[in-house]
């Protein structure tokens, strides 16, 4: 009896049941369902230096289980790995497969549980959580059409309002900048957070002053009291947005809003495009003078990760300097035309003793330009291999682990 194990690069996540059938295709020699990548045969490479195949050890050691604890030959492509091991040594094969695919950015599918595991922890029957691209840009793209009816309608149909006109079209500007703007959502949403709680402080005030004692008609008519609600369920959670930069757990809606995804450092997405760490090397404990907020940590781990895959320039890559943001800190990485956004973001509300964990994330981000962003496609091969350097130099540190993304709600 044998414990398996499968290996392979994840070029999109997929789930249990997905990996499931990938895994029955291996095993009938079809690897169709999987791609060739250098992470593989570096995997292959590490693995076998420790533990040699078992067709090429020495007869007298076919017994040395813990020399080689293979029952058969790996079964390998350039695109996946499976091993099979005598069954004592599972526990130790299975961490040690796991921590080398980690390390090496793989995914691994143990067919006796039925489960795949991805590099940040993750595993395929997790729900995908959060705003998708494709509902950012939709969003965006008519918060932008509501914008320019204000303002078209006021210009030519001139209200009795025009402040509040035009004030509506620069909140519709402002959801466009949040869904579209990597680098520029946490102002937005701080300036959208603001003006929430603004608007019911103004509405409970103009209700107070224009008829106090007036009887409550109900939810649906004009009271004080509707206002202190809103003012309570909308206003303060817009306050702590526009203070503290993300949504509070205990607001409305906080599960929808929070669920799968890390305030202000952008969207959960594909498993390239986020990985959690935790380390104690860098600074998180002092608070310094130019911090936007006092949770901006991690000027000097960007500036770490930058020196780290500076080699990239060989191929055409241009590093900005590192930039703050109120969510953390990042620089832009670009190639040709392609302009790509490495942030780094702290996580936690305020000081942590050690080890405080951190999310890099790499993205394509066009900013404001819309058209770039609807009609221009990056190329993949050279976001993924900027992808890789990043995993690689953060694999490569033994101070830095990588660890399963945080979750939210219950």
């Amino acid at each position: 009896m044998s414990f398996d194990l499968a290996v392979w690069y994840p070029e999109k996540r997929i789930s249990d049941e997905e990996a499931r059938e990938l895994y029955v295709c291996l095993c009938d020699s079809n690897t169709s369902g999987v791609v060739a990548h250098p992470a593989v045969d570096a995997f292959y490479t590490e693995l076998t230096a420790k533990h040699p195949e078992i067709d090429t050890i020495p007869e007298e050691r076919i017994d040395d289980h813990d020399y080689c604890p293979w029952s058969c030959r790996l079964d390998r492509s350039h695109g996946h790995v499976i091993t099979c091991c005598v069954w004592p040594k599972a526990t130790y094969v299975g961490q040690l497969v796991e921590s080398l695919a980690r390390k090496h950015g793989l995914a691994v599918y143990d067919p006796q549980s039925d489960r795949v595991t991805y590099p940040d922890g993750s595993t395929g029957g997790a729900a995908k959580t959060g705003m998708s691209r494709g509902a950012r840009w939709t969003l965006g793209s008519f918060a932008l059409l509501f914008a320019a009816i204000f303002v078209y309608s006021e210009q030519n149909a001139p209200s009795s309002a025009p402040l509040l006109v035009y004030v509506l079209a620069g909140f519709c500007v402002l959801i466009a900048v949040a869904c579209f703007s990597r680098t520029s959502r946490g102002p937005a949403i701080r300036i959208i957070g603001f003006m929430v709680f603004l608007a019911y402080a103004a509405y409970l005030a103009y209700e107070l002053l224009r008829e106090p004692a007036r009887p409550y008609g109900g939810r649906s008519e004009p009271h004080w009291l509707n206002a202190m609600l809103g003012l309570i369920v909308f206003g303060m959670p817009g306050l702590y947005v526009a203070v503290r930069g993300k949504y509070p757990r205990w607001g409305k809606g906080a599960k929808a809003f929070n669920s799968g995804t890390v305030a202000m450092a952008g969207e959960k997405s594909s498993l390239d495009d986020e990985i959690t760490v935790e380390t104690d090397v860098f600074e998180h404990r002092q608070v310094k003078p130019h911090f936007i907020n006092p949770c901006c940590f991690g000027e000097d781990f960007a500036a770490w990760l930058k020196k780290q895959i500076s080699a990239l320039e060989g191929y055409g890559f241009r590093f900005s300097e590192i930039i703050q943001e109120d969510y953390g800190w990042g620089f832009w990485a670009s190639h040709g035309k392609d302009p790509f956004w490495v942030a780094l973001s702290y996580l936690g509300d305020g000081l942590q003793e050690a080890p405080a964990q951190w999310i890099i994330s790499v993205t394509y981000d066009p900013g404001l330009n819309v058209l770039k962003r609807l009609l221009h496609k990056p190329d993949r091969a050279t976001l993924q291999q900027l992808r890789d350097h990043v995993r690689q130099a953060v694999a490569s540190n033994a101070a830095v682990k990588v660890v399963p993304p945080p979750r939210y709600g219950p």
